[in-house]
């Protein structure tokens, strides 16, 4: 199945791939942002920024996660600010 979306949004491939550099993800960002404006987007536009949402999901949960701030750390920030 092929998912048309207008030129304007659409990426310099035929068909969305695993994003493999920063420059790549900065482009899929580009266009889910494009199409995330859209008052109506068409059912396939959805389809493809699904797509793009799970590819750059993936890529930022490999390159740009969090690390893990351990049990204290993570208590410390919780607390209620005193004034």
């Amino acid at each position: 199945m092929m998912i048309v979306v207008p030129e304007k949004c659409a990426l310099e491939v035929s068909s969305p791939t695993p994003i493999t550099s920063e420059r790549q993800h900065e482009l899929y960002l580009l266009v889910l942002d494009k199409l995330a404006s859209k008052d109506n987007p068409t059912s396939e536009e959805e389809k493809y920024a699904e797509v793009l949402m799970t590819l750059i999901e993936a890529y930022e949960a490999e390159h740009h996660s969090i690390p893990d701030l351990g049990h204290q750390t993570k208590w410390y920030l919780s607390r209620p600010l005193r004034h």
